[in-house]
């Protein structure tokens, strides 16, 4: 089973495929997607699910997983972090993925 699991963010989208095989688990691919602060909110999120699209048609992917929404002080970030989840869970859906 290949799993990919997502730290999602706007201006750096964590990534990283790893397979289970008879119980051991390795990992296959990772790195991270970055855009620039002076690119428009909504021409982020489209190259971040651009680059996520071509990952996962290319390694097939069983299912996603994507770290949950977490902050303390800096509330500004919650809002982009949240849609940056949004864009992955309609890639899940889109795919027809498990997305956990």
């Amino acid at each position: 089973m290949i799993i990919l699991g997502v730290d999602p963010g706007t201006a750096r989208c964590g990534w990283a495929f790893i397979e289970e095989k008879a119980g051991k688990i390795s990992p296959l691919l990772y790195g991270c997607i970055t855009t620039p602060s002076s690119m428009l909110p909504h021409k982020r999120l489209h190259y971040i699910y651009d680059e996520l699209s071509k990952y996962i048609n290319t390694h097939k992917p069983h299912a996603i997983g994507i770290e949950q929404l977490f902050f303390t002080t800096n509330a500004k970030t919650v809002i982009p972090v949240a849609e940056t989840r949004g864009i992955v869970m309609l890639l899940g859906a889109q795919q027809n993925l498990d997305v956990v």
